[in-house]
């Protein structure tokens, strides 16, 4: 059994992913997996999916952990999420580009990726322009990972304003379709992803505890 503080970690490395398709499986809640096809359809019509209860969200267990790592960065000076966001993520220009640490469920091949927007730059309220975000996404895989994705592989949008659980930086939710990318767009990807894992702190301290006797 997993401890704890590895909760998370264990959700990114393993994907919190319940079962393919979009059955109900009993650790899922209320939520299940979203498809390629239902996220399309919730970036464009998310105020009225959202006003019928229907959006993508994460499993009981992924909450668990993302509250987990919320405690933790109160415990290590860093006071809120936000704070962490701010300290940690690799900014360029005033935007950072880098995986969940808390992903929504999603079938197969499909990761889930965060834009922030520094405060310094964007206000925390703004709101973002979908095309212009998927376009900083394709920029930002060119200049961090060396190849350029198709943007047929790659959703964005930013959360109705209930659902945003980091009012005070604004950010659009990142999904990249990687099974259907070429290999070199796949091997970039997962590059960035494993650099992502590297300088990570909650993850490393969450690795430390787990060795601890």
């Amino acid at each position: 059994m997993l401890i704890p503080s590895l909760l998370l970690a264990h959700a990114l490395l393993q994907k919190t992913n319940c079962v393919k398709g979009r059955h109900q499986h009993p650790r899922c809640g209320h939520h299940l997996p979203y498809s390629w096809e239902e996220l399309q359809d919730h970036a464009v019509h998310q105020s009225e999916r959202y006003a019928a209860g229907e959006y993508p969200g994460r499993s009981p267990e992924g909450n668990a952990a993302y509250e987990q790592y919320k405690q933790w960065c109160e415990q290590n000076g860093l006071i809120t999420n936000a704070g962490y966001v701010l300290k940690y993520v690799q900014w360029h220009d005033g935007r950072a580009l880098e995986p969940s640490l808390a992903p929504y469920l999603l079938n197969d091949g499909i990761e889930h990726w965060i834009l922030w927007h520094h405060p310094d730059r964007t206000e925390g309220d703004a709101t973002l322009d979908r095309p212009s975000e998927l376009l900083s996404a394709v920029e930002m895989i060119a200049r961090q990972g060396g190849v350029r994705v198709d943007p047929a592989h790659i959703i964005c949008y930013q959360n109705v304003p209930p659902l945003r659980s980091i009012p005070s930086i604004a950010h659009s939710h990142v999904f990249l379709h990687v099974a259907a990318m070429p290999s070199a767009a796949q091997t970039a990807v997962a590059e960035m992803r494993s650099a992502w894992r590297r300088r990570s702190p909650w993850l490393q301290a969450a690795r430390g505890r787990a060795k601890d006797p």
